[in-house]
């Protein structure tokens, strides 16, 4: 009886704590407060991407580059809706990029665009559709540098060489190329996981509510395999009295109403019985069932006593 009593003092909102709650609380005051304010995470990513781009739009203002440094700015404002076009957002940044690195070629950290808005496609779209991006959004950019067939740039690298332009151009092309595809690869990678992460956890939460369901169901079940012992022995005694009364109000008015009285207590109970069965069986049960235990060994004596009253065989034996 006593861990039924622990039992019971649990309060609901303790014994229901959701998973949402606990993979919450694993994430960490900032994370959590960014997973919560979607916007400001936004505002940090394009801030992040301004900071990175800092030093290639002053060298563009500085040399009247002022075509590369807005294009600049432009992806840092398209950054903040990488949630909701993410794939239009790659489009135009890879549009972007490819036009500042004819413009502007030794801009630092100018793919930088090209991160956070592949990571915002593989986090909303499957691992094969993310992949296809990356190549797509890659391949200009990596093979403008590769080749270091324009203009604009050729003639940069040519000027910033000491040794032979050829030899020079071809080893920082090829650098610059594979940098730009193994960051973007890096990116899309990190997307991916986090978006099977998350299928994880949501895989996981709907397992839970099954499980706790099939628990329910199990439960009512059990409850009610044992309230019908307790319903079958009320509507035994009742049938019982009432024969009974039918017969000794004849002969003995005084002991009918004696059999009626009991025969009125025995359905209250009865009925107290549904009750609380029917309260527990509800499956949109909003907490009104009686929690306190149905009737156990504190009680078999008063069972007992129900037979007896009845007039009904009773064997009993204790061991």
């Amino acid at each position: 009886m006593k861990e039924e009593a622990s039992v019971r003092d649990v309060p609901a909102s303790q014994a229901d704590a959701s998973l949402a709650e606990i993979t919450a609380k694993r994430r960490g005051v900032i994370r959590r407060y960014l997973y919560q304010h979607p916007r400001v995470m936004d505002g940090v990513v394009a801030l992040s991407y301004a900071l990175l781009v800092t030093p290639t739009v002053g060298d563009a203002v500085q040399s009247g580059g002022w075509l590369a440094a807005s294009l600049l700015i432009l992806v840092a404002g398209g950054l903040f809706f990488r949630r909701s076009h993410p794939v239009a957002l790659v489009a135009f940044v890879a549009v972007v990029e490819v036009a500042v690195t004819l413009l502007h070629p030794w801009g630092s950290n100018v793919s930088a665009g090209l991160w956070f808005s592949l990571y915002a496609v593989a986090v909303v779209h499957t691992r094969r559709f993310a992949l296809i991006t990356l190549a797509a959004a890659t391949a200009p950019l990596a093979l403008l540098y590769l080749l270091a067939a324009v203009g604009p740039m050729e003639a940069s690298l040519v000027r910033e060489s000491g040794r032979n332009p050829a030899e020079f151009q071809l080893l920082t092309s090829i650098a610059a190329g594979a940098t730009i595809a193994l960051s973007n690869v890096i990116a899309t990678g990190i997307g991916i996981s986090v978006r099977q992460r998350r299928e994880h956890e949501q895989e996981v939460a709907a397992w839970a509510a099954r499980t706790a369901g099939l628990a329910s169901v199990n439960e009512r079940n059990r409850i009610a395999r044992e309230m019908h012992d307790v319903v079958a022995h009320s509507l035994t005694v009742m049938i019982s009295l009432s024969d009974g009364a039918a017969v000794v109000v004849r002969k003995s008015p005084d002991r009918a109403a004696e059999v009626l009285g009991e025969l009125s207590r025995t359905g209250r109970t009865a009925l107290a019985d549904m009750r609380r069965v029917l309260g527990v069986l509800r499956a949109d049960d909003g907490g009104t069932a009686p929690r306190e235990p149905l009737a156990s060994g504190g009680s078999l004596a008063k069972l007992l006593e129900g037979f007896r009253t009845a007039g009904l065989p009773l064997h009993y034996s204790h061991t």
